[in-house]
C-alpha cells in the first residue's frame, strides 16, 4: 500500500510539471523584422537613463529653462497638466511609474527602406498596462471626436487574431504579447504578426551580416544598432556622394579616412554604455589597413611617443595623427577641379611667409605627426591691461622631423606674421607689437608684446590684450601660442617631461567642463548683457539663463571624442563623463 501510494504521488508529481507550460522566451523583435532592412536599433532597459532624467536635480535644471518656463504659461501645458492627470487617474498609477513600466523593458527600432516603412518596438513591463492605456487612450480620441463633432479617427482590424489599432492617419498599432509594435503601415504589422506565428520565420535574424555584427555586441550594453552599409550604397544617390571628389578639405583632413571606410565596410554598428558616471557611444565599422586606398594612406599616420599636453586650466586639446604632405601630394585624387585650384592659390600665397619653399614637399614635408592644438584659460598679469572680454589663450605645437634645420624657418615665418599684423593694425588705429625674447629655462622664448600705453584702461581693455603671441623650439617640437604664458607652460611640459600619458588615438579631442565653465563665469556680465540685447530678457531673466547654463556644465566632468584606428575596424567613440551627485 505505501509503494503504490508512493508511486501514485510520484505520477501526480510528473504530471503537474508536464502540465506547466515552460516559460516562453521574450519575443525578439529582430526576428520580427523583415530580412529587407537595413538598420536595426535597440535599447535595454532604460532604467539608468530615466534615473538621471526623472531625478531632482535634472528637473530643477529643466524647470529653470527660459523654453520651459514659458511652455508654462501657454495653455498647450495646462492642457496637457490636466490630461496627464486624468491618465493617472484612470491608469491608477503615478505618470512616471507608468513611464518606467511603459520603456522599462527595452526599445527596438528598425527601417526597410523598400517598403518605405519600419517599426517602433517598446517592452512593456506589465503586459496589462498596454492593454489599458490602449483602452484610455482610444476612449479620451472617441469622445474628443464626438465633442468637436467629427467622425472618430479610431480604427481596428483583426489579422491571425490580433486586433490592430489605429488612432489617426499614418499611425497603427499591435500588442503582441509584452511588446507594442508602432508602424506607419498596416501591411507592416501584418508581417510582423505573420512572422510571429510562422516558428520557421527568422525576419532579420536570417541576415548573416546583421548575426554577424550582433554576436560582437558587447554584454550589458545600454543601446546597439546596426547599418546594412552595402544596401545603402547601393541607393544611386549615395554611389554619387560616395564616388564624388570632396570639397571641403577640412573636412577631408578630420574624416577622410572614415569615407574611405564607408565605402567599404559591410555594415556598421554602434554601442551605447552607462558606466557608472560616463556614458560612452561607440560607432564601428569593420576596415583594415589593407582595404585603404593608395590616396588615403597619409591620413593613418602611424602613433608615435608624443605627449599628451595638459598645461593648467586645459578647456581642451585636440591632436591628430596625419602626413599633411601626402594629403597635398594626393590633392588631385581627393579634391574637385575648385579645390585643386585653391591649393595652388594658397601655394603661392603661403609661399611669400616660407621664403619661398613648395609648400607641399619642402614645408609640410618637414613636419611629422601629430599636431596639437591646447586650449586654456589664461592668468592675466597684474601689471598689464585686463582685457573685459577674456578669451582663452592657445597654442599649436607641431613635431618636426628635423628641428636644427627648420626651426629657424618657423621663426622667420613667425616674425613675418607678426609684421604683417602690425601692419594691418597700424592702418585701422591698433596697438602694435613689439617683438623681443627672452630666456626661460633654457629655451629662447620669442614673443611680442605690446608697446605700453598709458591711456589703455586697467581692467576694461579691448580684446586685444588677450594676445602676446610667442613661440619656442624645445627639443623636436615647436610652439606657437596666442599668449607668452602658454608657450612657457608648454615647454615646461615638453622640457620636463610633465605629461603623464602618451597620444596614441588617430584623432583625440577632449573639452574639460570646470575650466570652461571658470572662463565663461569669468565673462558672466558681458554674457548677462548680451542676453538681455538678444533675448529681450530683464536683468533677473538673464542671469538666471546664465546661471543654468553654467550649473548644466558643472554636471559634466569631461567630454571626449576619439577616433581609433584599430587592426580591424575604424571606431568613432564618445564619452561624456558626469561629476557624481551628492546624497
Amino acid at each position: 500500500m505505501r509503494l503504490r501510494f508512493a508511486l501514485m504521488w510520484l505520477c501526480c508529481g510528473l504530471i503537474s510539471l508536464i502540465a506547466i507550460p515552460a516559460s516562453a522566451e521574450p519575443v525578439d523583435p529582430a526576428r520580427l523584422a523583415p530580412e529587407t532592412a537595413v538598420f536595426y536599433a535597440e535599447l535595454g532597459s532604460l532604467d539608468p537613463v530615466l534615473d538621471v532624467v526623472l531625478e531632482g536635480k535634472t528637473r530643477e535644471l529643466i524647470e529653470k529653462a527660459d523654453a520651459y518656463q514659458r511652455h508654462r504659461q501657454s495653455p498647450e501645458y495646462q492642457q496637457l497638466t490636466m490630461g496627464v492627470a486624468l491618465l493617472e487617474a484612470r491608469l491608477g498609477t503615478g505618470w512616471q511609474a507608468a513611464l518606467r513600466d511603459l520603456l522599462g523593458g527595452g526599445i527596438a527600432l528598425c527601417g526597410d527602406p523598400a517598403s518605405q516603412s519600419g517599426f517602433l518596438a517598446l517592452r512593456c513591463r506589465q503586459p496589462e498596462l498596454l492593454a489599458k492605456l490602449n483602452t484610455i487612450l482610444r476612449e479620451f480620441i472617441e469622445a474628443d471626436a464626438k465633442t468637436k463633432g467629427r467622425p472618430s479617427p479610431v480604427k481596428s482590424q483583426e489579422h491571425q487574431g490580433l486586433t490592430g489599432w489605429s488612432f489617426g492617419p499614418g499611425e497603427c498599432h499591435i500588442i503582441l504579447e509584452d511588446l507594442l509594435v508602432i508602424s506607419n503601415q498596416a501591411e507592416t504589422l501584418k508581417a510582423v504578426i505573420d512572422r510571429h506565428r510562422d516558428a520557421a520565420a527568422k525576419g532579420l535574424t536570417g541576415s548573416s551580416s546583421f548575426m554577424q555584427a550582433r554576436a560582437k555586441k558587447p554584454p550589458g550594453a545600454l543601446g546597439w544598432s546596426w547599418a546594412d552599409l552595402a544596401a545603402v550604397r547601393n541607393h544611386p544617390n549615395v554611389q554619387n556622394a560616395l564616388s564624388a571628389k570632396s570639397g571641403n578639405p577640412l573636412a577631408e583632413v578630420l574624416l577622410g579616412g572614415v569615407g574611405d571606410a564607408l565605402r567599404q565596410a559591410p555594415y556598421a554598428t554602434t554601442t551605447l554604455a552607462l558606466e557608472n558616471n560616463r556614458l560612452r557611444l561607440r560607432a564601428e565599422l569593420p576596415f583594415d589597413a589593407s582595404q585603404r586606398s593608395d590616396a588615403r594612406q597619409w591620413f593613418f599616420a602611424q602613433a608615435g611617443d608624443a605627449p599628451a599636453l595638459k598645461p593648467p586650466a586645459t578647456i581642451g586639446s585636440f591632436s591628430f595623427f596625419r602626413d599633411l604632405a601626402g594629403l597635398w601630394s594626393a590633392r588631385e585624387a581627393l579634391f574637385n577641379e575648385a579645390i585643386v585650384a585653391q591649393f595652388a592659390q594658397a601655394d603661392t600665397q603661403l609661399g611669400l611667409f616660407f621664403s619661398g619653399r613648395d609648400f607641399g614637399p619642402e614645408v609640410l614635408a618637414e613636419l611629422a605627426a601629430p599636431l596639437q592644438v591646447v586650449v586654456a584659460r589664461q592668468e592675466y598679469s597684474a601689471d598689464q591691461p585686463t582685457p573685459q572680454l577674456k578669451l582663452p589663450a592657445m597654442a599649436l605645437v607641431l613635431r618636426l622631423k628635423r628641428p636644427d634645420e627648420f626651426a629657424p624657418q618657423l621663426l622667420i615665418t613667425y616674425q613675418k606674421i607678426v609684421g604683417f599684423a602690425n601692419l594691418a593694425g597700424g592702418q585701422n588705429g591698433q596697438p602694435q607689437f613689439l617683438l623681443s625674447t627672452e630666456e626661460y629655462g633654457g629655451t629662447t622664448i620669442s614673443k611680442a608684446t605690446y608697446l605700453a600705453d598709458a591711456k589703455v584702461s586697467r581692467d576694461q581693455a579691448t580684446v586685444n590684450y588677450n594676445f602676446s603671441p610667442a613661440c619656442a623650439r624645445c627639443g623636436d617640437y615647436f610652439v606657437l601660442g596666442s599668449t607668452v604664458g602658454m608657450v612657457k607652460q608648454l615647454t615646461d611640459a615638453l622640457g620636463k617631461g610633465q605629461s603623464s600619458s602618451l597620444l596614441t588615438d588617430n584623432t583625440a579631442l577632449t573639452l574639460e567642463a570646470a575650466p570652461l565653465a571658470a572662463i565663461l563665469a569669468d565673462n558672466r556680465e558681458l554674457l548677462i548683457t548680451q542676453n538681455m540685447l538678444s533675448e529681450g530678457h530683464t536683468r533677473d531673466e538673464a542671469e538666471t539663463a546664465i546661471g543654468t547654463l553654467l550649473t548644466l556644465i558643472n554636471r559634466l566632468d569631461r567630454v571626449a571624442l576619439r577616433l581609433l584606428d584599430e587592426s580591424t575596424s575604424l571606431a568613432l567613440e564618445a564619452a561624456v563623463d558626469f561629476r557624481p551627485t551628492g546624497p
